[in-house]
């Protein structure tokens, strides 16, 4: 257990589980939410590897190009 933490329950742990997507749908639903609330660059970098991953999965390559391709150019160095 880390110091600066507080413990978690298994009925808290329980919630936060049940909170988590559970289809490849809704992981793609979640990952372009958060892709779109990115306000600066950044944020959507840090957004796009989740966009391009779950697209795949939904079977969207031509979307999930796209945001790798984003992704390349955002990436540093």
């Amino acid at each position: 257990m880390r110091p600066d933490r507080e413990s978690i329950t298994i009925e808290e742990l329980c919630k936060l589980a049940a909170k988590a997507p559970n289809t490849r749908q809704e992981r793609y639903d979640r990952a372009i939410e958060a892709l779109k609330a990115a306000n600066t660059t950044y944020a959507r970098w840090c957004t796009l590897g989740a966009a391009a991953k779950t697209s795949v999965d939904i079977g969207s390559d031509e979307e999930a190009a796209g945001y790798a391709h984003e992704l390349r150019q955002l990436a540093p160095g």
